[in-house]
């Protein structure tokens, strides 16, 4: 049987708002009143399942977990799930196939079709940008070690700043903004 992704939905959220040990209450607080009580526990019991984005996100980083929980029946990978439902057109696949393809998992593009212009974009850019923050949190750890420390190995330190600087510059190429707006997270 074919489903929708948020079919299930309500399930995911109470699963793990309970294994976060929270009520409705405590969840709806800890969002700041974005989503109250009552509203989650419509969820939770499948009255509401057109949530958005920015509610998906918080209620994910309030639960502690991956976003891709919530979205996607991760605890049922053999179930189909319709993606696309249309006059002409209905395209479902296995909930794992659709997580692969959430988390662009490799391999994943290869076996639907080639990428195309958007998808190639993208990928690169999560590719740099995972090069990026990985460069930036070496650059950090170096910021944090003792002058004694960055004497020792001065070419070192010097060539995780040009990794970061080339990185960081690869961004720029793929047009994204990297405008630093905050403490390293």
């Amino acid at each position: 049987m074919t489903s929708r992704p948020s079919t299930g939905l309500g399930d995911r959220l109470a699963r793990y708002r309970k294994m976060a040990g929270l009520s409705a209450q405590d969840v709806s607080e800890r969002l700041g009143g974005e989503l109250s009580r009552s509203v989650i526990a419509n969820i939770e019991s499948g009255r509401k399942s057109d949530i958005t984005v920015d509610q998906l996100l918080a209620l994910a980083w309030v639960l502690d977990i991956p976003p891709v929980a919530l979205a996607l029946p991760i605890h049922e990978p053999f179930r189909h799930v319709q993606v696309v439902k249309g006059d002409s057109v209905t395209q479902s696949m296995t909930a794992a196939t659709l997580i692969d393809w959430f988390l662009e998992r490799p391999g994943f593009n290869e076996r639907l079709k080639p990428a195309g212009p958007g998808r190639t974009l993208v990928l690169a850019i999560l590719k740099a940008l995972s090069r990026y923050q990985s460069d930036r949190r070496r650059a950090y750890l170096d910021s944090r070690r003792t002058d004694e420390q960055k004497n020792s190995d001065p070419a070192r330190y010097a060539e995780n700043e040009r990794e970061l600087a080339a990185s960081r510059q690869e961004l720029l190429d793929l047009g994204v903004d990297v405008a630093e707006r905050g403490p390293l997270d």
